[in-house]
């Protein structure tokens, strides 16, 4: 430092100027100033005025170096913090317009400095990701040590620590140098950082990426959201018929628990588990959630009842739920009687039918349980009721509100001359006088309207006109709701005891009031017995009088066709009991191709025009037995069908004949086989090229009343399947959607070979013969014909209109009868128990059974007991003389 004019720079307080040789002192410097006012070597922060003689005493000479080091050392920390400096607002000369703008200046720079840091600090903390934080860190110091570099040099003005000022540069420089080499060291990898072009492109690649992807994710949440509502729908759909089937399922529960029958349910082919219902349950004497099957292991199967027919007991197989689930079949009017371990016994009708899968194999049966007890009671006693009005000596009439006669009994008709076919439904009036006519209408009227009148004595007139005398009870007949709908009207001789009854007139006849029930109809062919008998009488009659008619005569052609239509008629009827297997078949061995032969040529009208009808017939075909009219139904069936199928498309239509052999392998590719056994069989092949059939509808092809026609009743292909089961035959079908469908049909070879002859239509002369025929039917116009076709013969005819009958008259006198014609479904005594009753009373007598069943099942119950012959209805004359003729040749 240089001294001026006497006085120290940066040193508040003058010093007076030194003389020569005068040695200053500065603490931490120490110095001389010289002659020329310089002062050298400062080392003290205390400046001491030495005299001379001090320093002469003391001679200027520098201190040692160990010493001045010690010193410094030891006083570096004072040092640091000195003030004895001078302030730099002395340098300003203490100018405030210098001081403010230094003062100023730096301590805005050193504001921004310090403030700058705390935005990097904050910045790095927050973006963790970017690239080299140190070298910003270490930058942020470095401003700081920048900012308090100038915050120091507001603070120096008015303090001079000059050491802590140039130890924050120096830590500055150090900072500075560090930030410097490490730039220098990440200036190649910064030099390879992505530039700001470089980056805007990947930032429009990754926002068209984004657009990209948000397109997609928006379409794919679309996706899931039309997804989700379809699953909500499907879902909403699954829940609703779930409980559509459950209420189904809760009402077939319901109706199974309150049928007011038993009903047993077999789950599985060999019924060895059966549900039962609680009316069942009931019957058998078991918990309704037992196991009812007989035929179930030891350890579930009941034992506290047996089941008995005809007094044997019946083995498990049996029964009536393992026979129709064994056999696939229905099992209908079984009756048998349940003995309980107490010796109470349930008389049951049982009509079972099986659960068949889509194959049409049985899976299990369901069967209901009717308890018949009361009902036999019942039936029993009406039998003994129709007993006493049958063999009582009074006359019994029946008249309902219009007072038409509707029950006539033999004493009616012993009585006034008039048989019961006569006055059914004619008016009661004709067997009154008409001067009692009034009374006896009065009298009605007074019972219909609730009064209860005694026995009167009437006069009643003969079918001759004659007049007897009668004692007339007449009786309401009421219906279960208590209304009355008839009158029962019982007279009684009384002209040879009329003189006694008149010395007694109030004698009074009571008599029991009798009611008429409906006996059970026999459930196999009722329909078909009735329609049978009604064209057995169309066709009798139409032959009868053909064969009476002179040659040539006009009506011939008409009775023809009324005779051909009838047998039609008769075919159809055959038709409608195909299904069911009881149909009736006139086999015949068939050369198979001339039957295709004969059948193409009716359906070329029928076919569609556009269809092709091509035949690929093997020669020499083997034998068939088979019903021709039953086999031509099949081949007509299955060529229309195969027309339809074809429909407005050009297409072929091939029928294909040879012969197969079926092996046991054959039989498990068959999908209905019924009672196909092994062997050669023949076979027809009907083949189209049209829509074909999916799975679903080729498992429901057979299905009665199942269709896909638009105007189809669902029976043509159900009945083609019962003639085949009929005939011991089998179907085999393929088909597929728009390739065509090949339905085919084998049938047995039968030994021998074809029956090529025509029927023989020359006329038949039959000899006149003579003897008395009884004729035993329910139905009238069947006893009218058979007796006119009889009579015609040369036979004396007796007829009889039931079983019952046919034994009373045939009793009086056994040896009378030549032969008996006996129908085989009739009220009070069937064919079979009349049959039997007839052989008791005469055991070598004829009896030809008379059925509109076939012989096969018709004759079935007459095995071994010597039945002369059988007559099918519907008959015409030649058929019946015919019959009758072969039989009087043998005997």
């Amino acid at each position: 430092m240089i001294l001026r004019n006497g006085i120290l720079g940066s040193t508040p307080h003058a010093i007076p100027p030194p003389a020569h040789g005068t040695i200053y002192t500065y603490f931490k410097y120490r110095g001389i100033f010289t002659h020329d006012g310089t002062l050298h070597s400062l080392r003290f922060r205390k400046l001491v005025f030495l005299s001379a003689a001090k320093i002469e005493q003391s001679p200027c000479s520098p201190l040692p170096t160990h010493q001045a080091k010690g010193i410094i050392m030891n006083d570096w920390i004072e040092q640091l913090c000195s003030l004895d400096f001078m302030p730099h607002g002395q340098c300003y000369l203490w100018s405030p317009e210098l001081i403010a703008l230094h003062g100023i200046s730096d301590s805005l720079i050193a504001l921004s400095y310090l403030s700058i840091p705390l935005a990097l600090f904050y910045f790095v903390r927050k973006r963790r990701d970017i690239p080299y934080p140190g070298i910003i860190l270490m930058f942020a110091l470095f401003i700081i040590s920048c900012g308090v570099t100038h915050a120091l040099e507001v603070w120096t003005i008015w303090h001079s620590n000059y050491y802590l000022t140039g130890t924050v540069k120096a830590l500055t420089a150090v900072v500075s140098l560090a930030t410097v080499v490490a730039l220098v060291r990440i200036m190649p990898h910064a030099l390879q950082l992505t530039g700001p072009n470089e980056l805007r492109r990947l930032n429009e690649t990754l926002e068209q990426r984004v657009q990209e992807r948000t397109v997609a994710l928006e379409n794919g949440n679309a996706q899931l959201r039309r997804e989700i509502a379809e699953r909500e729908r499907a879902d909403a759909e699954v829940t609703r018929l779930n409980s559509m089937l459950q209420l189904r399922v809760d009402e077939l529960q319901a109706l199974f628990n309150v049928l007011p029958v038993g009903v047993g349910i077999a789950g599985d082919a060999e019924c060895k588990s059966i549900r039962m219902n609680k009316d069942l349950a009931d019957i058998l004497g078991l918990d309704p959630q037992a196991n009812a099957s007989l035929s179930a292991p030891e350890n579930e199967a009941p034992h506290n009842f047996k089941v008995t027919k005809d007094g044997r007991e019946l083995m498990p197989d049996e029964l009536p739920m393992q026979i129709c689930a064994r056999e696939n079949r229905p099992v209908l009017g079984f009756e048998e009687t349940v003995c309980q371990h107490d010796g109470s016994k349930v008389e049951l009708l049982c009509n079972v039918v099986p659960l068949r899968d889509a194959t049409g194999n049985a899976i299990g049966c369901v069967g209901t349980f009717q308890s018949v007890t009361a009902l036999k009671k019942a039936q029993a006693g009406s039998a003994r009721y129709a007993a006493i009005v049958a063999s009582s000596e009074d006359a019994i009439i029946g008249i309902d509100l219009q007072r038409k006669i509707t029950d006539w009994n033999h004493a009616a008709q012993k009585m006034f001359g008039y048989d019961e076919h006569e006055m059914i439904g004619r008016d009661a009036g004709i067997i009154i006088p008409r001067d009692r006519l009034k009374t006896e209408l009065t009298l009605l009227e007074q019972i219909a309207a609730g009064a209860h009148p005694s026995p009167i004595e009437s006069i009643g007139v003969t079918k001759e006109g004659e007049t007897v005398d009668l004692s007339i009870m007449i009786s309401p007949i009421l219906d279960e709701a208590g209304q009355i709908v008839g009158f029962s009207k019982t007279a009684r001789d009384i002209s040879e005891r009329r003189a006694a009854e008149r010395r007694n007139e109030q004698l009074e006849i009571k008599i029991q009031e009798t009611q008429k029930l409906e006996s059970l109809g026999v459930l196999a062919g009722g329909i078909a017995h009735d329609f049978n008998n009604l064209l057995t009488g169309i066709v009798g009659n139409a032959t009868l009088a053909s064969l009476n008619l002179p040659e040539n005569s006009q009506v011939g052609p008409y009775l023809e066709q009324i005779e051909n239509a009838s047998m039609r008629a008769a075919e159809l009827c055959n038709q409608m009991l195909a299904y069911s297997g009881r149909g009736q078949f006139s086999l015949n061995k068939l050369d198979l191709n001339q039957l295709v032969l004969d059948t193409t040529q009716l359906l070329t009208l029928s076919i569609s025009k556009t269809a092709l009808l091509r035949q690929n017939l093997a020669a020499h075909l083997p034998a068939v037995e088979g019903d021709p009219a039953q086999l031509r139904q099949i081949i007509m069936n299955l060529v229309i069908n195969a027309s339809e199928a074809i429909g407005d498309r050009s297409g072929v239509i091939a029928i294909t004949s040879g012969v197969v052999r079926v092996d046991e392998d054959y039989l498990q590719t068959l999908r209905h086989q019924g009672d196909i056994k092994t062997g050669d069989h023949v076979f027809l092949e009907v083949s189209d090229s049209g829509s074909g059939m999916d799975a679903q509808t080729l498992g429901r092809v057979f299905e009665p009343f199942f269709t896909t026609k638009f105007t189809g009743r669902g029976l043509g292909l159900a009945a083609v399947l019962g003639i085949v089961r009929g005939h011991h035959g089998a179907l085999k079908v393929y088909s597929e959607p728009e390739r065509g469908t090949t339905f085919k049909l084998l049938l047995p070879v039968c030994a021998g070979n074809p029956d090529t002859t025509k029927p023989d239509q020359t006329p038949v002369v039959f000899p006149k013969v003579q003897g008395t025929v009884m004729v035993v039917d329910d139905e009238e116009t069947v006893r009218t014909v058979a007796a006119h076709i009889l009579e015609d013969m040369g036979y004396t005819v007796e007829l009889a209109e039931n079983g019952r009958v046919a034994v009373e008259k045939f009793k009086a006198d056994p040896a009378r009868y030549r032969l008996v014609l006996l129908d085989l479904t009739m009220p009070y005594l069937n064919g079979e128990e009349t049959f039997r009753q007839l052989r008791y009373l005469r055991p070598g007598i004829a009896v030809i059974l008379m059925s509109g069943y076939s012989e096969q099942e018709a004759v079935s119950g007459f095995t071994g007991k010597g039945l002369a012959g059988f007559v099918q209805k519907p008959f015409n004359a030649r058929v019946f003389k015919t019959a009758i003729h072969n039989f009087m040749l043998k005997h």
